[in-house]
């Protein structure tokens, strides 16, 4: 947490957005793996791996020798909870006579599971008595303070309208965090990394899929209004509805949710590795390297990763449609499918 602190400060990322947009690829990644390494030495040896030839070798090396042998916890800093305690105010969820929706629900589970996990102890509660915490300065400097409770009060209150409002304010707990604590030996900044970590790529995923089944008496209308988005497209020429700058960032929004749930299979970065391996193969046997391999050969990055960089708009090698993006994962499954069927199936 403490590496990937002080490479946030690198790239200029403050958690403002999902770290799936707004950081590089490899940095991405070891935020989504954070929760699953078991050893400091784990992480050093990805982290070598993930950022070579990304213009952040001088800082990996620097950072990983200053805190290299390090196996303890996060360091707790002592708090005044006296001070600062605030009231349950979620005795009833969102009261008996109100129907909640199935993302409203998501996130009430998801708020509950990150209140009870030891990362977020600072940012469970308002910061009521900055003076008494050792932060006179934190309400000046941050502009819009925000915790979970705070979170949970407004989905008492139905407050927050959509779950996209919602994560935007947990991300804000880790920004305040991030940009109030600044120095790279900070407990709260390592807390903040962890928490965001363990929201973004743990929880988020359930968060995001709650509500997206049809209901069934809603099939035959959803059914109609399909055949109906199909047949107008056929008729302008159209690829199925995925033109359009909203439409085209929704469809890839949702192929990187798509590639970060693939990427929680506790053998995802094997299988991610071996797809790699399978195409440099091919282009060995071959001799002959197209663009997209030669990118491919010049990255160094696991499939996963590039499948990630791909899905940025403005890449020149980013996919056109959701078509495509479709045929390139079942093509980087087809090939490790030999040596991994199982896995590949799973």
């Amino acid at each position: 947490a403490s590496v990937l602190a002080s490479l946030f400060k690198a790239v200029g990322y403050s958690a403002e957005e999902s770290p799936l947009d707004a950081l590089p690829a490899p940095v991405s990644s070891l935020l989504a793996r954070l929760h699953s390494y078991t050893h400091f030495s784990d992480f050093e040896k990805d982290a070598r791996e993930r950022l070579r030839g990304t213009g952040l070798e001088p800082h990996i090396e620097r950072l990983l020798e200053a805190h290299a042998n390090q196996t303890q916890a996060l360091v707790l800093l002592p708090l005044l909870h006296e001070a600062n305690a605030t009231e349950n105010l979620w005795a009833g969820g969102m009261g008996p006579s109100v129907r909640k929706l199935p993302w409203e629900k998501a996130a009430q589970s998801t708020i509950k599971a990150l209140m009870k996990h030891p990362h977020s102890v600072y940012f469970r509660d308002p910061v009521k008595n900055p003076e008494a915490m050792g932060i006179p300065d934190y309400l000046e400097r941050i502009q819009r303070p925000m915790d979970l409770s705070t979170i949970r009060n407004k989905m008492y209150k139905r407050k927050i309208g959509s779950r996209e409002e919602m994560c935007s304010l947990v991300r804000l707990i880790a920004h305040n965090a991030l940009t109030y604590h600044t120095l790279d030996t900070s407990p709260v900044r390592h807390h903040a990394v962890s928490f965001l970590a363990l929201f973004e790529f743990e929880y988020l995923p359930t968060l995001m899929m709650a509500g997206t089944k049809l209901e069934p008496r809603d099939q035959t209308a959803a059914a109609k209004s399909k055949a109906s988005a199909e047949a107008a497209s056929s008729h302008e020429g159209g690829d199925g509805g995925d033109g359009g700058p909203e439409n085209g960032t929704r469809w890839m929004q949702q192929c990187r949710r798509i590639v970060r749930l693939m990427n929680r299979h506790r053998m995802a970065q094997q299988l991610s590795e071996c797809v790699s391996e399978q195409y440099r193969e091919a282009a060995r046997v071959t001799k002959q390297l197209d663009v997209l391999q030669s990118f491919r050969f010049g990255s160094n990055m696991a499939w996963f990763d590039e499948l990630l960089v791909r899905l940025d708009p403005g890449h020149p090698l980013g996919f056109p449609s959701p078509t495509e993006f479709r045929e390139a994962v079942r093509e980087g499954l087809k090939l490790a499918s030999d040596s991994h069927r199982s896995l590949v199936r799973s």
